[in-house]
């Protein structure tokens, strides 16, 4: 087994030394406490490590990007919608089993079939599949059953 590096033997003695002091010096710290005290560190840690973009060694300096939830796009007739609610209705669509079943097919294909069938599936969610074609591929039940 090689040697521990000086920066982890100070690690430690110095986690043992602050269970002492929180709770008394001739009790040993249950595997539970050592654990909870190790998490705290390593979470101590990561928080402070900067977060890096890939392919460049410089820190992130940019804000992050707009959420898709704050997103909106035009869904025909002036009518804006954000991803979010956009989602929502779909899911909404999803579950509807008026418009037949959806295992192993595309949002798309089960609108296309529901019209195909005279189900009268609302106009808006076509509009909303054009939308936003990426909510178009699968639909809630993907890749569950």
């Amino acid at each position: 087994m090689p040697p521990k590096p000086k920066a982890q033997i100070q690690q430690k003695i110095s986690q043992t030394n602050q269970f002492k002091q929180q709770y008394g010096k001739n009790r040993q710290p249950t595997i539970t406490e050592q654990s909870s005290i190790t998490s705290k560190k390593k979470l101590d840690i990561i928080a402070q490590k900067p977060v890096f973009i890939k392919d460049q060694d410089q820190p992130r300096s940019q804000p992050l990007p707009v959420s898709k939830g704050d997103e909106e796009r035009e869904i025909g007739g002036g009518l804006r919608l954000r991803f979010e609610d956009a989602e929502s209705e779909l899911k909404s669509f999803d579950i509807c089993s008026k418009y037949g079943p959806c295992m192993s097919l595309t949002r798309r294909e089960r609108y296309n079939r529901a019209k195909s069938l005279d189900l009268a599936p609302p106009e808006r969610i076509s509009n909303i599949l054009d939308a936003f074609p990426e909510l178009s591929k699968n639909s809630i039940w993907h890749g569950r059953a």
